[in-house]
């Protein structure tokens, strides 16, 4: 009996510390996918010596996808070349580099600046079209958000010390 008693306090201790791990985690890898898609399109746009965009998307697995510039970035985005530089997606002679299917669970939202909120295209020279800070967030909010920052030289990084933008 005793045995039970104690198992069921070392349970109650455990379990919360267990939960918010597997929210750090699951923050971290959603940070992790998002700056892997922006290091990605700007090898990309470096590769193919030309620009490439990631837009936000209601429907990023559709065929073909559509920049939709008033969806919110939870529901995914997509990396594509803009062949003809004119800033949108028009297949087939664009085609869609990589999918992003946005962020599941409830209160969990990813928000870029305004600055880059339409998208974000780098150069061939890796540049990014504009600067910007994307926040990444869950039900803990701004004490456990991440903040990646996007640089106009292209360059991307999680800046832990930045003030997210959860609201």
């Amino acid at each position: 009996m005793i045995a039970l008693v104690v198992l069921g306090v070392l349970a109650g201790i455990a379990a919360p510390a267990m939960r918010n791990a597997s929210m750090n985690n699951k923050i971290a890898t959603e940070t992790n996918d998002m700056l892997a898609t922006l290091m990605f399109a700007r090898s990309e746009a470096i590769k193919r010596t030309g620009p490439v965009i990631i837009c936000h998307s209601n429907d990023p697995t559709a065929t073909p996808p559509g920049c939709n510039f008033s969806a919110t970035w939870n529901t995914g985005w997509f990396v594509y070349n803009d062949e003809n530089e004119n800033g949108s997606f028009d297949p087939p002679g664009e085609s869609v580099l990589r999918v992003g299917d946005g962020f599941s669970g409830a209160n969990r939202k990813i928000k870029p600046t305004a600055s880059i909120n339409s998208g974000i295209a780098f150069t061939r020279l890796g540049l990014a079209s504009s600067s910007g800070s994307i926040s990444i967030c869950d039900s803990r909010g701004v004490n456990q958000a991440r903040v990646i920052e996007v640089l106009s030289t292209g360059r991307t990084r999680v800046n832990r010390n930045a003030t997210p933008d959860c609201s």
